[in-house]
C-alpha cells in the first residue's frame, strides 16, 4: 500500500510560519497554473529563511507548509533523498524561532518534482465534474494553460480545451477519502503526486513511511491509499 500524506494542522504542530519571500515572489512560486516540474529560473522565487510566528505547544514538527512546497527538517530531509536521491528540489532556509534565535539545524524547502498519472479512477471515490472560474479571482487574474502550454480558452465561466470542448477535472466524491494507486507505476517510487489531477494530494510510499514513523518523524498524517 501506498500512503496519502497530509500535514498536521494546529498550533501543537504547525504555527505559523513567515517566510522571506515578497507577495509577488509567493504567489509565483504558489501559482496552481506554474510548471509542475520547475525551470531553472523559478529558484529565484524560493524563499532564502523561516521564522516561526509563536511558539509551538509541541514538539515542532518535521513538516511545515512552504510556498510551493513544505519545509522540513534536515532528519526528513536525509531519509527521502536516501531513497530518492536527486529526484526533488531542497533548499535550505536560515531557520529562526519565534525570538529571532537561529535553529540548531536548518529547514529545507522541499519541492515535490515527480508526478504520474498513478490513480486508479474506477477504484477511487471520485468524480468527473466541468471545471469553473466563476469566484476564483486570482484566477481570473493570471493567464491560464493547458497542460501542453497552449492558453485555455473560457466560456460562460467554464474552462475550455483547446478543442473547445469542456474542460473536465477530477475531484473527490461525498463521503469518506478513498483514493486507489496503480501498482505497476508507483513501483520504486517513493514520494509523489498526481500528474494531471488531485494536485493538492501528495504520496508516500509504505517504505518511506515507515522510515519517518521509525525515526520519530511528526506532524504529518496519513491513510492507505490501496495498491491494485
Amino acid at each position: 500500500m501506498s500512503h496519502c500524506v497530509f500535514i498536521e494542522i494546529g498550533e501543537d504542530y504547525h504555527p505559523w510560519v513567515n517566510y522571506e519571500i515578497e507577495h509577488e515572489t509567493r504567489h509565483k512560486l504558489s501559482d496552481p497554473t506554474r510548471p509542475q516540474i520547475l525551470t531553472e529560473e523559478y529558484k529565484e522565487y524560493f524563499p532564502t529563511g523561516m521564522a516561526l510566528d509563536k511558539k509551538p505547544t509541541k514538539t515542532l514538527s518535521h513538516f511545515l507548509s512552504a510556498p510551493g512546497g513544505f519545509a522540513i527538517s534536515t532528519k526528513a530531509r536525509e531519509i527521502i533523498e536516501s531513497l530518492e536521491p536527486n529526484v526533488h528540489i531542497f533548499k535550505e532556509l536560515a531557520s529562526f524561532d519565534e525570538t529571532g534565535t537561529p535553529f540548531k539545524e536548518n529547514y529545507h524547502l522541499f519541492i515535490i518534482q515527480q508526478f504520474i498519472d498513478g490513480l486508479n479512477i474506477e477504484k477511487s471515490n471520485v468524480k468527473w465534474v466541468e471545471s469553473k472560474i466563476e469566484g476564483k479571482e486570482s484566477l481570473k487574474r493570471i493567464p491560464l494553460f493547458n497542460g501542453d502550454g497552449t492558453p485555455m480558452r473560457t466560456k460562460d465561466g467554464v474552462r475550455l480545451n483547446p478543442d473547445g470542448s469542456i474542460k473536465m477535472e477530477l475531484r473527490l466524491d461525498r463521503g469518506p477519502t478513498s483514493l486507489s494507486m496503480k501498482k505497476d507505476i508507483i513501483q520504486n517510487k517513493h514520494v509523489w503526486k498526481l500528474k494531471s489531477y488531485l494536485k493538492t494530494y501528495f504520496f508516500f510510499s509504505d517504505e518511506l513511511m515507515q522510515r519517518l514513523l521509525e525515526a520519530g518523524i511528526e506532524g504529518i498524517r496519513s491513510y492507505h491509499a490501496e495498491d491494485y
